[in-house]
């Protein structure tokens, strides 16, 4: 028998970390807007916002009510952390990017997990849930994430040969 109370934490931890990870997407793609990364990161917000909507009907399912504090501290974090971003040169803006595109590999890595863990414990639950699609969807989505953090990596720790002066 789940615990609703300990699964409600749980589900709510991971709404709130879908709040912060949807900011940041949408944040990057619109600096990112007519590009490649920035369309991608389009396609990426919608699966996580699907997700999202997911984890509020098992929320709903489990009976347990959405804790409103977790997503406000969510997005405060999120917030917080577009400090960092007012980089003062090309260089240290590579770096913040591609920081961004590695936080948000981890918080792909955090939703594959948790569907991993809901197909394990919820067997009442999968009849309305199909959690090892949603797994298989995030970690198709965590494939194309990945060339992109790797591709920002080497731009960001890159040496750039300096302009020549006439």
């Amino acid at each position: 028998m789940i615990d609703r109370v300990a699964l409600g934490v749980y589900l709510n931890d991971h709404l709130a970390g879908s709040v912060a990870g949807i900011e940041a997407m949408e944040r990057l793609s619109d600096a990112q807007h007519d590009t490649p990364l920035g369309r991608a990161l389009d396609v990426l917000r919608h699966g996580a916002q699907h997700d999202q909507d997911v984890l509020r009907e098992l929320l709903l399912a489990i009976d347990v009510a959405e804790r409103s504090t977790h997503k406000t501290l969510a997005w405060i974090g999120e917030k917080m952390s577009r400090m960092k971003l007012g980089a003062e040169s090309e260089a240290e803006a590579d770096v913040s990017s591609f920081e961004a595109l590695e936080a948000l590999t981890l918080g792909f890595h955090g939703r594959i997990a948790l569907w991993s863990m809901l197909a394990k414990i919820g067997p009442d639950l999968r009849s309305t849930f199909d959690f090892d699609g949603l797994s298989k969807q995030v970690q198709a989505h965590l494939t194309v994430l990945e060339q992109y953090r790797l591709e920002a990596g080497q731009e960001a720790f890159t040496i750039r040969s300096a302009p020549v002066t006439a």
